[in-house]
Protein backbone atom coordinates (compact mmCIF):
# COMPACT_ATOMS: atom_id res chain seq x y z
CA UNK A 1 0.00 0.00 0.00
CA UNK A 2 1.40 3.23 -1.06
CA UNK A 3 0.88 6.64 0.93
CA UNK A 4 0.09 9.60 -0.24
CA UNK A 5 3.75 10.99 -0.71
CA UNK A 6 4.36 7.79 -2.76
CA UNK A 7 6.14 5.44 0.14
CA UNK A 8 5.35 2.03 0.70
CA UNK A 9 4.18 0.83 4.42
CA UNK A 10 7.08 -1.10 4.08
CA UNK A 11 9.72 1.77 3.15
CA UNK A 12 8.67 2.96 6.93
CA UNK A 13 10.18 -0.35 8.42
CA UNK A 14 13.96 -0.09 8.62
CA UNK A 15 13.25 3.32 10.15
CA UNK A 16 10.55 1.71 13.08
CA UNK A 17 12.82 -0.78 13.74
CA UNK A 18 16.03 1.77 14.54
CA UNK A 19 13.66 3.97 16.74
CA UNK A 20 12.77 0.96 18.57
CA UNK A 21 15.98 -0.21 18.95
CA UNK A 22 17.50 2.92 20.22
CA UNK A 23 14.47 2.78 22.57
CA UNK A 24 15.73 -1.12 23.45
CA UNK A 25 19.07 0.01 24.35
CA UNK A 26 17.89 3.33 26.51
CA UNK A 27 15.94 1.36 28.72
CA UNK A 28 18.34 -1.72 28.78
CA UNK A 29 20.98 1.06 29.84
CA UNK A 30 19.22 2.74 32.05
CA UNK A 31 17.81 -1.06 33.95
CA UNK A 32 21.76 -2.30 34.36
CA UNK A 33 22.65 0.91 35.87
CA UNK A 34 20.00 0.89 38.47
CA UNK A 35 19.49 -2.72 39.45
CA UNK A 36 22.83 -2.47 41.56
CA UNK A 37 21.52 0.33 43.68
CA UNK A 38 18.16 -1.47 44.29
CA UNK A 39 20.33 -3.69 46.41
CA UNK A 40 21.22 -0.77 49.04
CA UNK A 41 17.87 0.89 49.35
CA UNK A 42 17.06 -1.51 52.49
CA UNK A 43 20.51 -0.65 54.69
CA UNK A 44 20.16 3.34 53.65
CA UNK A 45 20.52 6.00 56.02
CA UNK A 46 18.52 9.37 55.94
CA UNK A 47 20.88 10.96 58.83
CA UNK A 48 22.08 13.74 56.53
CA UNK A 49 18.25 14.65 55.52
CA UNK A 50 18.22 18.30 54.98
CA UNK A 51 14.48 18.11 55.13
CA UNK A 52 11.26 18.31 52.90
CA UNK A 53 10.76 22.00 52.45
CA UNK A 54 12.39 24.18 49.75
CA UNK A 55 12.82 26.77 52.03
CA UNK A 56 15.92 25.33 53.45
CA UNK A 57 17.16 26.28 49.82
CA UNK A 58 19.36 29.07 49.17
CA UNK A 59 19.93 31.10 46.47
CA UNK A 60 22.58 30.44 43.86
CA UNK A 61 22.61 26.64 45.51
CA UNK A 62 22.85 23.66 42.76
CA UNK A 63 21.13 20.98 43.67
CA UNK A 64 21.55 17.64 41.68
CA UNK A 65 17.64 17.03 41.07
CA UNK A 66 16.06 13.56 40.29
CA UNK A 67 12.52 13.17 39.16
CA UNK A 68 9.79 10.35 38.23
CA UNK A 69 8.97 9.69 35.04
CA UNK A 70 7.11 7.14 33.72
CA UNK A 71 9.12 4.08 34.61
CA UNK A 72 9.10 3.14 38.09
CA UNK A 73 12.41 3.22 39.20
CA UNK A 74 13.85 5.29 36.90
CA UNK A 75 14.36 9.10 37.04
CA UNK A 76 14.75 12.34 35.15
CA UNK A 77 18.24 13.81 35.70
CA UNK A 78 18.71 17.56 35.99
CA UNK A 79 20.64 20.50 37.88
CA UNK A 80 18.59 23.06 40.07
CA UNK A 81 19.56 26.24 40.56
CA UNK A 82 18.10 27.52 43.52
CA UNK A 83 16.58 31.71 42.96
CA UNK A 84 16.21 34.13 45.93
CA UNK A 85 13.26 35.32 47.56
CA UNK A 86 10.72 32.33 46.57
CA UNK A 87 10.91 32.54 43.06
CA UNK A 88 10.91 29.71 40.86
CA UNK A 89 14.57 28.19 40.14
CA UNK A 90 16.18 26.92 36.90
CA UNK A 91 15.87 23.54 35.89
CA UNK A 92 18.98 22.92 33.46
CA UNK A 93 19.20 19.62 31.72
CA UNK A 94 18.82 17.48 28.37
CA UNK A 95 15.15 16.63 27.49
CA UNK A 96 13.44 15.00 24.77
CA UNK A 97 10.17 15.78 25.96
CA UNK A 98 6.88 15.82 23.05
CA UNK A 99 10.10 14.88 20.71
CA UNK A 100 12.61 11.68 19.91
CA UNK A 101 15.70 15.02 19.50
CA UNK A 102 17.24 15.36 22.85
CA UNK A 103 18.24 18.88 23.32
CA UNK A 104 19.50 21.55 25.97
CA UNK A 105 16.76 23.14 28.13
CA UNK A 106 17.11 25.75 30.61
CA UNK A 107 13.37 26.01 32.43
CA UNK A 108 11.75 28.13 35.10
CA UNK A 109 10.94 25.51 37.55
CA UNK A 110 9.52 24.96 41.40
CA UNK A 111 11.69 22.49 41.83
CA UNK A 112 11.38 20.44 45.13
CA UNK A 113 7.36 22.11 44.74
CA UNK A 114 6.85 20.47 41.12
CA UNK A 115 4.74 17.15 40.28
CA UNK A 116 7.18 14.35 40.78
CA UNK A 117 9.87 15.67 42.53
CA UNK A 118 11.73 12.54 44.27
CA UNK A 119 15.23 13.82 45.50
CA UNK A 120 17.27 17.00 45.52
CA UNK A 121 21.02 16.85 46.91
CA UNK A 122 22.90 19.76 47.11
CA UNK A 123 25.92 20.03 44.86
CA UNK A 124 27.69 23.00 44.95
CA UNK A 125 27.10 26.82 44.70
CA UNK A 126 27.09 30.02 42.29
CA UNK A 127 29.43 32.29 43.94
CA UNK A 128 28.56 35.55 45.34
CA UNK A 129 28.20 37.78 41.99
CA UNK A 130 27.62 35.33 40.06
CA UNK A 131 24.15 34.64 38.83
CA UNK A 132 22.94 31.12 36.23
CA UNK A 133 23.70 33.09 33.23
CA UNK A 134 27.26 32.07 34.08
CA UNK A 135 26.58 28.37 34.86
CA UNK A 136 24.99 28.14 31.64
CA UNK A 137 28.13 29.66 30.05
CA UNK A 138 30.08 25.82 30.31
CA UNK A 139 27.10 23.49 30.07
CA UNK A 140 24.80 24.85 27.48
CA UNK A 141 26.84 23.30 24.47
CA UNK A 142 27.22 19.74 25.71
CA UNK A 143 26.77 17.74 22.63
CA UNK A 144 23.65 15.56 22.82
CA UNK A 145 25.83 12.46 22.44
CA UNK A 146 27.63 9.90 24.37
CA UNK A 147 31.17 11.39 25.32
CA UNK A 148 33.91 9.66 23.60
CA UNK A 149 35.10 8.98 27.34
CA UNK A 150 31.93 6.98 28.20
CA UNK A 151 31.34 5.33 25.41
CA UNK A 152 32.65 1.82 26.74
CA UNK A 153 29.84 2.93 29.84
CA UNK A 154 27.26 4.04 28.21
CA UNK A 155 25.89 2.58 25.10
CA UNK A 156 23.16 5.12 24.38
CA UNK A 157 22.68 9.20 25.24
CA UNK A 158 20.24 10.04 28.28
CA UNK A 159 20.10 12.63 30.43
CA UNK A 160 21.50 11.07 33.33
CA UNK A 161 24.66 10.81 30.76
CA UNK A 162 24.79 14.51 29.90
CA UNK A 163 24.19 15.15 33.89
CA UNK A 164 27.19 13.09 34.24
CA UNK A 165 28.49 15.37 31.73
CA UNK A 166 27.71 18.81 32.93
CA UNK A 167 29.40 17.41 36.61
CA UNK A 168 32.41 16.88 34.90
CA UNK A 169 32.68 20.07 33.22
CA UNK A 170 31.39 22.31 36.35
CA UNK A 171 34.13 20.44 38.14
CA UNK A 172 37.06 20.37 35.23
CA UNK A 173 36.59 24.64 35.24
CA UNK A 174 37.10 25.17 39.07
CA UNK A 175 33.90 26.51 39.34
CA UNK A 176 30.43 25.68 40.84
CA UNK A 177 30.82 22.13 41.70
CA UNK A 178 33.57 20.17 42.93
CA UNK A 179 33.34 15.94 42.44
CA UNK A 180 36.26 13.74 42.26
CA UNK A 181 34.39 10.97 41.29
CA UNK A 182 30.83 11.79 39.02
CA UNK A 183 30.14 7.93 39.07
CA UNK A 184 30.40 7.83 43.17
CA UNK A 185 27.54 10.94 42.94
CA UNK A 186 25.65 9.08 40.27
CA UNK A 187 25.33 6.34 42.32
CA UNK A 188 24.73 8.38 45.97
CA UNK A 189 21.56 10.42 44.20
CA UNK A 190 19.90 7.20 42.39
CA UNK A 191 20.50 5.21 45.99
CA UNK A 192 19.06 8.58 47.45
CA UNK A 193 16.21 8.63 45.12
CA UNK A 194 15.27 5.02 45.10
CA UNK A 195 15.19 5.10 49.18
CA UNK A 196 12.78 8.92 49.05
CA UNK A 197 10.66 7.10 46.19
CA UNK A 198 10.04 3.72 47.78
CA UNK A 199 9.52 5.70 51.80
CA UNK A 200 7.14 7.97 50.37
CA UNK A 201 9.13 10.67 51.63
CA UNK A 202 8.84 13.31 49.07
CA UNK A 203 10.88 15.19 48.10
CA UNK A 204 13.98 14.47 49.90
CA UNK A 205 15.62 17.29 50.30
CA UNK A 206 20.24 16.78 51.27
CA UNK A 207 23.37 17.72 50.70
CA UNK A 208 25.31 15.03 48.86
CA UNK A 209 28.60 13.44 50.38
CA UNK A 210 30.61 13.15 46.91
CA UNK A 211 30.01 16.68 45.23
CA UNK A 212 30.37 19.97 47.26
CA UNK A 213 31.25 24.00 45.97
CA UNK A 214 34.28 24.83 45.71
CA UNK A 215 36.07 27.18 48.19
Amino acid sequence: MKSHSGRTQYDLVPALVAIFTTRILQFHQELVFYLPVLDMVVASSNKDRIGHSSSMMKQNEIYAALTEVNVAGMFHWSLYVVEADGKPGWQVHATNKDTDVWRFAQDSWDGPSSEGAIAFLKIGEIMEGLDVSCLLEYVQNIPMAVPPSQEDKEPAFTCRVWFKEAVRILNDSGLFVECMDVDALEYELAQRAIVAQYSRQLPVIAVAKNARAWT
